[in-house]
């Protein structure tokens, strides 16, 4: 648990019984435009791609919400940030289905047009990773994931649990 969720527990209650507070209100509003924020509840403005749900990684992690790329399609999509948040929190690895897989897939993080993050040797060997990526004055992002097929070899990649967290205000 982090300061600002102690802070909102702290605020509910104290407007439970404080109600009309304008004050405790406004504390409690501030406190709140910190809480992240999950990728999966906005709407890309370029895919309509959807998320699976409950993906276990090669590790043997479950994912509340992940997007999982095979070899037979790409994802490239586009979210309007607004110059809202900081910082971009996930999980990038395969999902239990290519483990052991040597393949290499790939995971590149843009904003604004400009590389932020890569990492292009994302396989099965490798146990999944959680990343933290400087997001700040990022009107647009985009995320680019792709799988890889080689003879009769595939790797999955998987992104999985991406928020979007305010830390300056």
């Amino acid at each position: 648990e982090t300061d600002y969720e102690k802070s909102i527990a702290i605020c509910k209650s104290a407007m439970q019984k404080y109600p009309d507070d304008t004050s405790l209100q406004e504390r409690c509003n501030y406190y709140m435009g910190f809480e992240p924020i999950s990728l999966f509840d906005m709407t890309s403005y370029t895919s309509d791609k959807s998320y699976s749900e409950e993906v276990t990684d090669n590790a043997g992690q479950v994912h509340d919400k992940a997007i999982v790329v095979g070899w037979m399609y790409d994802y490239d999509a586009s979210f309007r940030l607004d110059r809202s948040y900081n910082t971009l929190h996930g999980v990038v690895g395969v999902p239990e289905q290519s483990k052991g897989a040597s393949l290499n897939g790939k995971v590149e993080i843009y904003g604004d047009g400009k590389l932020l993050w890569k990492d292009h040797e994302v396989n099965g060997n490798k146990q999944p990773r959680e990343i933290s990526v400087d997001i700040t004055g990022v009107e647009d992002l985009r995320l680019v994931i792709k799988g890889d097929l080689y003879g009769f070899s595939s790797v999955s990649v998987m992104f999985a649990d991406v928020t979007l967290q305010r830390t300056i205000r």
